[in-house]
């Protein structure tokens, strides 16, 4: 198979070449832009305190259960000193208008901060809600207009009607800051909720990926340039590297299209790929150049130390037979290497929780993906 392959990639190298440009911008293109709707980065979850199957995971459902559909919506105001009386009574009067607005939205009952307290901070109840050296205090916005009832899980209107009261708390909360700068000019508030800190979290790992593969494409491309002694050869491996990755970003996209899909797994794919391609990519140049180099050295030895020209780039058998003996060699290796990686990675498929599941599925694609370009897009181009 190997050497039918190997004749394959000689005769048809350009076509296989556009071929893998054309898979890796059709895969890449859906994860980076989401076809017009959410992308790779916005698809994936952000993670949980548990893991599901665990008992853990089930109490924490049970607690979901119990509390609703309710929507938690907070401001975390700092850099406030609250400690003395005086203090406090002017922050209460200058909440009185977002207290009534936010009110006015979501109900008496679900607006709470330590200046809604009868005492205030002299109050137990009230000083759970404000920081242990009074330098901040938490506003918290329950939203919840089923009240004591429960929507079903699929009720997409009622989930809208959440979403819209959600954002028109987020925008009148981010406004409190403001109104609390007459009484202390360099307050801050931070407006948290599950979807914002969802967006927080992707926005990270979209950044953390950003600079991992800045930092790490630099220095793989310094070590091997330090390896071949030259960029084009350099270049090879990194090549497939770039292909591999590009195609592995559009297939966690998909799998995020039927299956949860935690952030972080985002950057433990892309970085698997990216040492997998390398280091196959690495083993096949190598040998095809030794490959290269012994065939040269047979043909000045045959010729009496006199080498005639002879027919460049593909025409030239001597290239056919160093590209058969690489792939019936080194790519052998490498494929063998791939299967034994995915065989450990089913380990992860098989297991119960999701997000090892996911994970596992992930890796096992990344490594398929990585094998096939290093056998074949590395010795075409």
């Amino acid at each position: 198979m190997l050497a039918w392959l190997s004749r394959r990639v000689i005769k048809d190298a350009w076509i296989i070449v556009g071929a893998w440009l054309l898979l890796a911008v059709a895969l890449l293109l859906p994860s980076v832009t989401g076809l017009g709707g959410n992308n790779l980065f916005e698809r994936a979850a952000t993670g949980s305190t548990s893991i599901a199957g665990t008992n853990s995971a089930e109490g924490e459902q049970i607690l979901d259960t119990l509390s609703g559909d309710a929507e938690t919506v907070t401001l975390l105001v700092t850099d406030f000193d609250i400690s003395d009386t005086v203090t406090q009574q002017a922050v209460a009067d200058a909440l009185e208008d977002a207290h009534a607005d936010l009110r006015a939205l979501v109900g008496e009952q679900n607006v709470i901060d330590p200046f809604v307290v009868p005492g205030m901070l002299h109050e137990p109840a009230a000083q759970m809600l404000a920081s242990a050296d009074l330098d901040g205090f938490l506003l918290v916005v329950t939203v919840d207009p089923n009240g004591d009832a429960v929507a079903d899980a699929g009720d997409k209107k009622y989930a809208e009607q959440v979403a819209e009261l959600v954002g028109r708390v987020e925008a009148r909360l981010e406004q409190v800051p403001d109104e609390l700068s007459r009484v202390e000019p360099g307050v801050r508030g931070i407006v948290s909720d599950d979807a914002l800190m969802a967006s927080a979290v992707n926005d990270q790992v979209r950044a953390d990926l950003v600079r991992g593969e800045l930092i790490a494409l630099p220095l793989a491309l310094i070590i091997m340039v330090l390896v071949f002694g030259g960029f084009l050869a350099a270049g090879m491996p990194l090549i497939g590297a770039l292909a591999s990755i590009a195609c592995t970003m559009g297939v966690l996209y998909f799998l995020s299209l039927g299956m949860d899909l935690q952030s972080f797994v985002i950057n433990i794919v892309t970085v698997i790929s990216l040492g997998l391609s390398i280091d196959y990519g690495l083993l096949i140049t190598s040998r095809y150049r030794e490959e290269l180099a012994r065939s040269h050295d047979a043909a000045g030895e045959e010729a009496g130390g006199y080498r005639r020209r002879r027919r460049s780039g593909r025409r030239d058998p001597r290239l056919a037979a160093c590209m058969t003996t690489t792939l019936a060699t080194a790519g052998r290796t490498v494929l063998f290497s791939a299967l034994t990686v995915s065989a450990c990675m089913l380990g992860l498929v098989l297991m119960g929780p999701a997000v090892l599941r996911s994970i596992g599925i992930a890796c096992l694609a990344s490594c398929l993906i990585a094998v096939a370009a290093a056998v074949t897009l590395v010795p075409a181009v």
